[in-house]
């Protein structure tokens, strides 16, 4: 298969960051970030259906695993993304204040692409939820 050209990536990542609802990149940016900090060990003993549970991404859970199989294909700053998970490493289990925590998660919204991102707030919200464990068991629909 060709490669794409430049403008068409650019001609892709203006169409999809207008025309792709936010619903959807959210199920798309959780389902990746889950992956790669259950990967990481970050998120331990969790399944896509907790994820679901918790996070009231999807009404048909089957829906993250198709997501899942070609989530991998999507480019994700692998440098930002690996700052976060070694200066979390330790820290992972530790409940910290809202501030903090916002500003913890701060460099995964960063790592995303920007077609995939939805508004800022709801972002840290949910990844607010992901990761710590002081917010694991409440739900946002």
């Amino acid at each position: 298969m060709k490669r794409l050209s430049s403008m068409t990536k650019m001609f892709l990542k203006v169409f999809l960051s207008f025309f792709l609802p936010n619903h959807i990149k959210r199920m798309i940016f959780l389902v990746i970030i889950h992956t790669r900090l259950s990967n990481a060990h970050l998120i331990r003993n969790s399944t896509l259906d907790r994820l679901n549970a918790k996070l009231g991404v999807a009404h048909f859970p089957d829906v993250l695993k198709f997501v899942d199989s070609f989530g991998s294909k999507i480019p994700l700053d692998e440098a930002k993304l690996k700052a976060f998970i070694s200066q979390n490493q330790d820290t992972w289990d530790v409940c910290v204040p809202d501030d903090e925590l916002k500003d913890r998660v701060t460099p995964l919204i960063e790592s995303s692409p920007v077609w995939l991102r939805y508004p800022k707030q709801r972002m840290v919200d949910d990844l607010s939820r992901l990761i710590s464990p002081c917010k694991a068991e409440q739900k946002i629909v």
